[in-house]
């Protein structure tokens, strides 16, 4: 690669200096009756040098200026004819003595003499000879180098500077080969500030930041890894900062703090301060072949199967050792398994019970079309559920669908066979377009269906604190804008619209919520995330503009609100919207 790179820079300088050989200055060019155009066709006639590839031409309908023809006739300090002429030869050695007669051979038969063929006649005489003889091309070429001595001593400059440059620039890619195999800092930066709630005039500002910062890259040849950390500020609650609406698990171990209508706070100031700081990864990666090529993953990791719903720990990264096979023996078959002995990595009602977590995916996936399923031996607590997944690639569509269905709740209760917790959810691309994109969304989820680490409990962060009328109703602001929308209880139908108006891109979100039928008469039936029974917010719209500042950075501002049923709606309930300014910084 390091040759090609080279190679590729060294034309891109030859196109820098190739100007400056051919400047097309006219009081630089050489007429057409310089004496020197038919000497140079006489030593092309001799095949001393030759001229431009492919025609090897000197005359063309331009004159050629002086710098061009300079490279035309540099190659006459290769000809040997250069090197100087031949020296006069020397006298003839005296004459050495005769040696002995040798033996007469054995006579031989005369053969028979042939008749005499008969005289030709005489040609013509053919005109004298026009070859010049060295002196006369030596003569010549001295004439030419003389002429031309400046515009040559000027490219053999130009040309030690390319070399130089070259050299140098090997050096360059060699640094960067280098340094492209050791350990790169990389991470990420992501602040946001604006307003939020019923009346944006009235105390609802907010600011929040999050970020992420870890160094990942080569250990060795085979080994590779990552350790990051990642931190969140969020203001906007006098309760300290809220980043995972999880839902109180149901069952009868110890209940965690609980904020009512948003579900149990991953961190909350008690564990982690006003400005939280935990282990976001820390995992080793080397691939191998004992009986099938394979990746094995371990440390702090995340993990997500199909569209998630029985497993997506993107809120948080688990404590385990992850395989990964895509191509069984060379097959379109492939399995994937990650596993963990020892506590979740989140606060746990259940710390009296069994801890393990493993969960396992196998798919087989040909051409545009696959098909999966996804097995959750045992979740936390004692979870236990399984999915199946179907994607196809249709004139260039994608279309993805996952079915899950809950086997066994966190505290061991088991729903009936007849009654277990379902969850759908699907994506198609409608229109997908260079400058226009079209996806659509639909989910659909029990009230009872709760498995902790899936996409039902996504990675978000409260902006705002809503009165106490709206907090029972309305779904937090990132919940719903950044993450999948899939939510216990409910029915969702979406569609995101991207598209760009001259260089600047532009997104839309739209969501319609409704109710689901709650089907599970096991332990805390009834139980939801967010309570919207009465389907008071049931349409969401999101618009955002972003645009590139620099390398690196980007900035975007939205404008969003949750539409409320004014027939709904109890007393001191109303719409609510957003404006939001955020700035993402990428390394």
């Amino acid at each position: 690669m390091r040759k090609l790179l080279i190679a590729g820079c060294a034309l891109a300088l030859m196109a820098y200096v190739a100007p400056v050989f051919a400047a097309s200055n006219p009081a630089e060019t050489v007429p057409f009756d310089h004496w020197a155009y038919d000497a140079v066709q006489k030593l092309v006639d001799e095949g001393i040098i030759i001229g431009y590839p492919k025609t090897h031409e000197f005359k063309g309908d331009r004159a050629m200026t002086r710098y061009e023809f300079a490279m035309a006739i540099s190659r006459l300090m290769d000809w040997p004819g250069m090197k100087g002429k031949d020296g006069v030869p020397g006298k003839d050695g005296a004459p050495g003595k005769n040696g002995a007669n040798g033996a007469p051979g054995p006579k031989g038969d005369p053969g028979a003499p042939g008749a005499p063929g008969a005289p030709g006649k005489d040609g013509a005489q053919g005109p004298p000879g026009t070859t010049p003889s060295d002196d006369a091309i030596r003569a010549i070429c001295a004439k030419l180098l003389n002429e031309f001595k400046d515009e040559l001593a000027d490219i053999k400059d130009k040309l030690g500077d390319l070399q130089g440059n070259v050299d140098d620039l090997d050096k360059r890619v060699a640094a960067l080969e280098e340094a492209m195999k050791r350990p790169k800092v990389t991470g990420w930066l992501d602040a946001r500030a604006g307003w939020a709630g019923g009346d944006l005039v009235t105390d609802k500002e907010f600011t929040a930041l999050t970020a992420k910062l870890g160094v990942e890259g080569k250990i060795s040849p085979k080994l590779a890894g990552k350790i990051s950390l990642k931190a969140i500020d969020d203001v906007s609650r006098a309760t300290g900062p809220v980043i995972n609406g999880v839902a109180s698990p149901r069952g009868t171990g110890p209940a965690l703090p609980a904020i009512p209508g948003v579900g149990t706070p991953m961190l909350t100031a008690a564990q982690g301060g006003a400005l939280p700081i935990w282990l976001d990864e820390a995992w080793v990666k080397w691939s191998c072949k004992w009986w099938t090529p394979q990746t094995w993953t371990i440390g702090r990791q995340n993990h997500s199967y199909g569209l998630g719903l029985i497993a997506d720990n993107s809120r948080l990264a688990q404590d385990g050792v992850a395989l990964d096979i895509p191509r069984l023996w060379g097959t379109d078959l492939g399995i994937a398994h990650f596993g963990s002995v020892g506590a979740p990595s989140q606060p746990d009602p259940y710390y009296d019970q069994d801890n393990r977590y493993n969960v396992s995916h196998a798919q087989f996936a040909h051409g545009h079309w696959g098909i999966a399923g996804n097995y959750l031996w045992h979740g936390v607590g004692e979870e236990k559920a399984y999915s199946g997944n179907l994607w196809l690639r249709i004139l260039s569509r994608d279309i993805a669908f996952e079915y899950a269905q809950l086997l066994r709740w966190a505290d061991g209760a088991v729903p009936a066979s007849a009654s277990r917790p379902t969850a759908m959810m699907g994506t198609l691309d409608i229109i997908d377009n260079p400058g226009f994109k079209i996806a659509g969304m639909w989910s659909r989820v029990d009230t009872d269906y709760d498995v902790t680490y899936s996409s039902i409990h996504p990675y978000w962060e409260s902006l705002n604190a809503f009165e106490p009328a709206e907090q029972a109703y309305a779904i937090p602001w990132e919940r719903w804008m950044r993450n999948a929308n899939v939510y216990p209880g409910v029915e969702v139908a979406g569609a995101d619209v991207d598209f760009r108006i001259g260089s600047l891109p532009f997104h839309i979100r739209y969501l319609n919520i409704s109710n689901t039928v709650d089907n599970a008469a096991g332990p805390g039936a009834g139980h939801t995330l967010y309570s919207t029974d009465s389907n008071v917010y049931k349409n969401l719209l999101q618009i955002s503009a972003s645009k590139r500042v620099v390398e690196g950075l980007n900035v975007a501002l939205t404008w969003a609100r949750e539409f409320c049923d004014p027939s709904l709606a109890p007393a001191g309930t109303g719409d609510l919207e957003l404006i939001a300014a955020s700035a993402v910084v990428e390394f």
